[in-house]
């Protein structure tokens, strides 16, 4: 049975060849109680390895924060499940992209699979409907063949053992990328940080700012204006 951490990365522990039934429960104010299930567990590891390349890092530990914040805070009523909300909200794990912007990026991709028809406006005309096929091959791969580092992330932020790096934060995305895509060439830090504060009010969002160990070029923090006078942190998972 393999270890879980690479050294650096995480304390050292051990993922079971398959995801245990009892996890733990994910709590806010005023919410019902939601338990989480194996099913949530291996489409947490998933999440983890599309969303930040499976590593046992700051990085990985905040986007499931952040989901953990997204789904206890706002989208709950409408998926029974943690997994049926992941699979919705995650561009690798849905069976066909629903942004036409991931689409355009990755439509000239060799393993870019058209699953039929194009997107309609606003999108320009041409853009195909499809997934790329490693993103399929995810949704697809059992919990034992998933890398342990993954596993053990998942295990340990369901369990309500890893930290919360990220506060209220229920959005995330590459600001670094969207600069690319609207310059064709990547910022140096100091225009970065003016184009996310930028992207933060547009959206009416706010930018939690510079964490220590975490490196926001890969993925960028925000919290919703709105949840701003939550008190911090709002959500939790209690061990089972």
């Amino acid at each position: 049975m393999p270890t879980t951490s690479t050294a650096g990365r995480g304390p050292a522990s051990v993922a079971p060849a398959a995801a245990p039934e009892r996890l733990g429960v994910l709590s806010a104010q005023g919410k019902a109680p939601y338990r989480f299930t194996a099913e949530d567990a291996e489409w947490t590891a998933r999440f983890v390895i599309g969303e930040s390349g499976g590593r046992d890092d700051p990085d990985s530990h905040a986007v499931v924060w952040a989901m953990f914040n997204r789904y206890a805070l706002l989208t709950r009523p409408y998926y029974r499940t943690f997994n049926a909300f992941l699979r919705a909200y995650s561009t690798p794990l849905q069976p066909v992209l629903k942004s036409w912007g991931a689409s355009r990026r990755n439509m000239d991709r060799a393993d870019f699979v058209r699953t039929g028809g194009t997107f309609g406006p606003p999108a320009p005309p041409g853009i195909p409907r499809g997934q790329r096929r490693a993103y399929l091959d995810l949704q697809r791969r059992p919990w034992a063949q998933l890398p342990s580092s993954a596993r053990s992330v998942a295990l340990r932020a369901l369990g309500g053992a890893v930290a919360n790096p990220i506060g209220n934060a229920t959005e995330f995305g590459s600001t670094y990328v969207y600069f690319h895509d609207a310059n064709r060439r990547y910022p140096n830090p100091d225009e970065w940080r003016r184009f996310t504060e930028q992207y933060a009010e547009r959206m009416g969002w706010k930018w939690i700012g510079p964490v220590p160990g975490l490196d926001q070029n890969t993925n960028t923090f925000f919290v919703q204006r709105r949840l701003a006078a939550l008190p911090v942190p709002a959500v939790r998972v209690l061990a089972g």
